[in-house]
């Protein structure tokens, strides 16, 4: 008897599981489709928000003011292949011993 009552729990358990793993199932598959839908709309706003003027086919008034960046044409910084970087420093005594050209 007591054995019984312990299988018909077991199975109202297992009932009760199976509903509930039917049920998150269908929440993960809704889940994962807007998910998809999410990512595909990051995507489409991600290209809009990176078009100006020269990707597509806007005024060139609508890219607002922004600055466009400059690439310099040389390099900021020492150049280590500059024929005086090496000399050493020169003060008022000893201008006449540093001076290459004297």
């Amino acid at each position: 008897m007591d054995r019984d009552i312990t299988i018909q729990i077991l199975f109202r358990q297992l009932e009760e599981l199976n509903k509930r793993v039917s049920r998150l199932d269908g929440e993960n598959k809704a889940l994962r489709n807007e998910n998809t839908l999410l990512k595909s709309e990051i995507v489409e706003l991600k290209a809009r928000l990176n078009s100006d003027s020269h990707n597509s086919n806007k005024p060139p008034s609508s890219d607002g003011y922004k600055k466009k960046t400059v690439k310099p044409a040389f390099p900021k910084g020492k150049n280590s292949n500059h024929p005086f970087i090496h000399l050493p420093f020169c003060t008022r005594k000893t201008r006449h011993r540093c001076n290459p050209k004297q």
